[in-house]
C-alpha cells in the first residue's frame, strides 16, 4: 500500500499546471492616476482579437471605450472562445498577482456549452466550437481544415467528454459560487452575461445586441457595431456612477440600433 505522503506526491504529479504566460492579457494606458478597469470574459469582452479566430480587429472594443470614459487604464483578461472556468481561473490569478481594492471589475459570463478548461496552445479559441464535431446535423465543411484536423485527431476524446463529462448544473453552480465571491469584494463590480442560458427570464445579455443587428457585425471585435459598442460603454459607465444607489439598471436593449 502506498503511504499517505507518497500518494499525495503522486497525485500532485498527475495534476496539470496552467502556464499563465500563454494566456492573452491586454494592458492599455497604465498611467491614468493608478485607476484601472479590470475585465474578464469571452469575445464579447475582449480588447483585441489576437491571432486565434482571425477575426478582423475592426473598430473599437467597448471595454476600451469604457476605460477611457472612466479615465482608467485597462487590464483585460478576456479571450475569444473561453469557458466560464477560464474566466474564473484568470480572476483568481489576478487576485493572487496584482489585485487592487481600488480596481473597477467587469466579469463576463459565457455560455454553459464551453469546455471546462481552455488549453494553453495555439488552438485556444477553437474549444468553444468542439460541440460541432459531434453534431450530426452540423456541416463540417464550414470549419477551417486546420481546425477540423485538430478535433478529428482526438475525436473519441471529444465525443466522450462532451456527452459524459459536461453538466449544466456544474457550470451554474460554479457561476453561483463566483458571483457570491464577487459580491464580497470591496471593488465596484459589474457582472454581464454574453448569452441567456445561465439565467431565467429576459435579463439583458450581449447576444441580444448582436441579434438586434441581425448578426451584421458578428465578425467584428465584440461582434457588434461601433455605434452599439459606444452605447454599451455609456450604459456601463452609468451603472458604475450609480452603483450602490439602488437605481434601475441602465442596460436597456431597446436603446440599441436595429439593423434590417
Amino acid at each position: 500500500m502506498i503511504g499517505g505522503n507518497a500518494m499525495t506526491r503522486r497525485l500532485k504529479n498527475l495534476l496539470l499546471s496552467i502556464n499563465y504566460e500563454n494566456r492573452k492579457i491586454h494592458r492599455t494606458d497604465n498611467n491614468k492616476k493608478g485607476r484601472r478597469l479590470v475585465v474578464f470574459g469571452d469575445s464579447f469582452f475582449q480588447h483585441s482579437t489576437g491571432k486565434i479566430h482571425n477575426i478582423p480587429n475592426q473598430g473599437l472594443s467597448w471595454t476600451g471605450l469604457l476605460a477611457d470614459n472612466l479615465n482608467m487604464s485597462l487590464l483585460n483578461y478576456a479571450n475569444s472562445g473561453t469557458s466560464l472556468n477560464y474566466s474564473v481561473q484568470m480572476l483568481f490569478h489576478y487576485m493572487e498577482t496584482e489585485y487592487d481594492e481600488n480596481d473597477t471589475i467587469i466579469f463576463g459570463v459565457t455560455n454553459a456549452s464551453r469546455v471546462t478548461n481552455l488549453l494553453d496552445d495555439e488552438s485556444q479559441g477553437w474549444h468553444s466550437t468542439a460541440w460541432k464535431f459531434i453534431d450530426p446535423d452540423f456541416e463540417l465543411s464550414s470549419i477551417p481544415k486546420e481546425q477540423c484536423k485538430y478535433f478529428k485527431k482526438d475525436k473519441e476524446f471529444w465525443q466522450t467528454y462532451l456527452t459524459r463529462c459536461m453538466y449544466a448544473d456544474d457550470v451554474k453552480n460554479q457561476f453561483s459560487l463566483v458571483q457570491t465571491y464577487l459580491n464580497t469584494m470591496k471593488n465596484d463590480v459589474l457582472v454581464l452575461h454574453s448569452f441567456s442560458d445561465l439565467f431565467d427570464g429576459d435579463e439583458f445579455n450581449l447576444m441580444q445586441i448582436v441579434r438586434r443587428e441581425n448578426l451584421k457585425y458578428f465578425e467584428k471585435l465584440n461582434h457588434m457595431s461601433d455605434t452599439n459598442k459606444k452605447l454599451l460603454a455609456r450604459q456601463a459607465m452609468k451603472y458604475f456612477i450609480n452603483i450602490g444607489q439602488n437605481k434601475r439598471s441602465p442596460f436597456d436593449i431597446n436603446r440599441y440600433t436595429i439593423e434590417k
